[in-house]
């Protein structure tokens, strides 16, 4: 299946064909003929783009979406690592009293 850039590549290898096309002429119903092609070339191409940023533009929501889980996610762990490491500091001053009484036992 062609991409959406092959597609608009020929379009816009066919318009401007019908422009040169246009140019070449002077006969009033052939240019008519090419203005009505051309036209239509350029709504489809026009349509093409739409489609496309509308799609890239729900992608950038996906990600967009997935980014603030995930950092919401590394707040949690920053969090819980924040809790731990106190727990650890306070650990570490309880074996350094029990430590310093040993000699006393």
């Amino acid at each position: 299946m062609p991409t959406a850039q092959q597609i608009l590549s020929k379009l816009v290898a066919a318009d401007d064909e019908l422009t040169s096309e246009y140019g070449a002429t002077d006969n009033a119903a052939v240019r008519r003929q090419i203005t009505i092609c051309a036209t239509a070339i350029e709504a489809v191409i026009m349509e093409i783009i739409r489609a496309d940023l509308h799609r890239r533009t729900r992608i950038l929501r996906s990600l967009t979406d997935e980014l603030r889980n995930a950092t919401a996610d590394l707040e949690q762990l920053k969090r819980s690592i924040g809790a731990l490491t106190q727990a650890g500091q306070i650990a570490q001053k309880a074996i350094n009293t029990l430590t310093s009484l040993v000699p006393f036992l």
